[in-house]
Order: structure tokens, then sequence, then C-alpha cells
């Protein structure tokens, strides 16, 4: 449990984080986007989007070196214990919101017609994944 400054500090924090994405949203008008800023937008949340998908290969990887190297099949058992696929698609629903507003719909829309707004399956995130 936090301290009582701790705590003061992290609500600080919180407070001026939703103040700048407040001032964010109120802000952008997504109608003055040019066609190559919007293909930007694109690529980065596809790009997002394929990172999360992932689920927690940086996790992996820590606990992996940590463990001083798997032989693949504890590599595989490892990334199953640490896979939340319900977590991942919330934090993926979250993003797809997110993005869904204000003259952005169609790029929410887009996301998912790509099918970049679904975990990956484990085996493909293993693919990508390097050992230590």
């Amino acid at each position: 449990s936090l301290d009582a400054g701790a705590t003061r500090v992290f609500a600080a924090i919180a407070h001026d984080e939703g103040l700048h994405y407040a001032a964010g949203v109120a802000h952008f008008d997504a109608s003055r986007l040019t066609g190559a800023e919007r293909a930007f937008i694109r690529i980065a949340l596809a790009e997002l989007c394929t990172l999360l998908a992932c689920g927690p290969l940086a996790v992996l990887h820590e606990v992996e070196r940590s463990a001083g190297g798997f032989a693949p099949v504890e590599r595989a058992q490892a990334f199953a214990d640490l896979l939340d696929r319900c977590a991942l698609r919330e934090r993926l629903d979250h993003l797809a919101r997110f993005v869904a507003h204000q003259g952005m719909e169609a790029d929410a829309i887009w996301l998912r017609e790509q099918g970049l707004l679904a975990p990956l399956p484990a085996a493909t995130s293993l693919h990508l994944y390097s050992p230590p």
C-alpha cells in the first residue's frame, strides 16, 4: 500500500494528465488533418494495435532472462501463463473507443476491418519473440 505522500503525488499526476487529455480532446479537429497526416496516424495506430495484440512479450523476455533461458516448450508455457486474453481484448477495445471520436470514427472502423483490434494467437506472438 502507498503512503499518504505517494498517494498525493500519484493523484496529482493523474489529475494533470487528465487535464492534458481534456485539452487535447477539446482542441482536436480531425477535419483539419491532411491526407498524409491521416495516413501517418493510421500507420501509428496499426503499429500500436499490433504491439498490444502481441501480448506481454517484454515481460516474457525479462522472466526468461532472469531464469537463464527457456527451452521452446518452457517458453510457450511461460507465455501462456502470462497471457491474459481478456485484458488484452479490453485494452484493444479501449483504444478503439479512444480513437472513435471527433471525426476519427472511420479510423476506428478501419482498425477493426483490418483485424487489428483482436489479440494475436500465442503462436503468432511467440514467432515474433526474440529470446534473450
